[in-house]
């Protein structure tokens, strides 16, 4: 079974598009989407139902939850979020939708475990674990893969018997800004491979050219691969 990940879309339509173009490639079986694919920008509506109308495993990011008021935020965020303005725009079919929607799902498939989170298996709603978080107990995990998403920052990573996959962000990727990223889980021989997608000029200002904060036109811009982590 050929599985698809990927998070955080955060309302780029431009970038998620062109993520499931390229995913259709590898011919998965299923789309599993980690959460978060409203904040930021504002077409998190339409991703939303583009990804249940393919029947996509979807889970609760923090910033669905933040935008049902399950999850408390500092006022000043909403000037980068723009989650008032997500709330008046979602549909109620998928505002329904989301209030059913659980952080984490597990699985057992081809003699392996895997656990799909937004954020970490000790926090799977709003733990962020970055590759080199040298407190965190990388080996004490029940599970054989581990896939997350909210760091946006692309990684995998084996400890003993556990291989951790960050898939990154189809929609605000933090290291590369033009670098949007997936990963394909194949089940039967047990590979996680991450894919970045590369985006053009054009592509850029389609996106870039809507009401964005300036912290978030800054993500866009950075081509290296320096972990930053502000717009938690």
């Amino acid at each position: 079974m050929k599985i698809a990940v990927l998070s955080d879309a955060h309302g780029n339509d431009v970038y998620f598009d062109k993520c499931m173009c390229d995913i259709q490639k590898h011919k998965p079986d299923q789309v599993i989407f980690l959460g978060d694919c409203f904040g930021y920008m504002r077409d998190g509506n339409a991703i939303l139902s583009k990804l249940r109308q393919m029947n996509a495993r979807i889970l609760l990011g923090n910033h669905e939850a933040m935008l049902m008021g399950l999850l408390p935020y500092h006022p000043e965020k909403e000037e980068i979020y723009g989650l008032k303005a997500d709330r008046e725009n979602i549909s109620d079919s998928n505002l329904a939708y989301i209030s059913g929607l659980l952080s984490e799902y597990d699985i057992e498939i081809d003699g392996k475990k895997a656990l799909f989170v937004h954020g970490c298996p000790d926090n799977s709603l709003n733990g962020y674990l970055y590759e080199d978080d040298g407190a965190y107990h990388w080996e004490q995990c029940s599970y054989d893969y581990v896939f997350m998403g909210h760091t946006h920052h692309p990684y995998i990573k084996k400890c003993s018997h556990t291989v951790y996959v960050n898939v990154g962000s189809c929609g605000l990727p933090r290291d590369n800004g033009t670098a949007p990223s997936y990963a394909i889980f194949d089940t039967q021989t047990g590979k996680a491979v991450i894919y970045r997608i590369e985006i053009t000029k054009n592509e850029l200002e389609k996106v870039t050219i809507n009401n964005i904060h300036s912290s978030v036109y800054e993500c866009f811009m950075r081509k290296g691969n320096k972990v930053c982590r502000q717009l938690m």
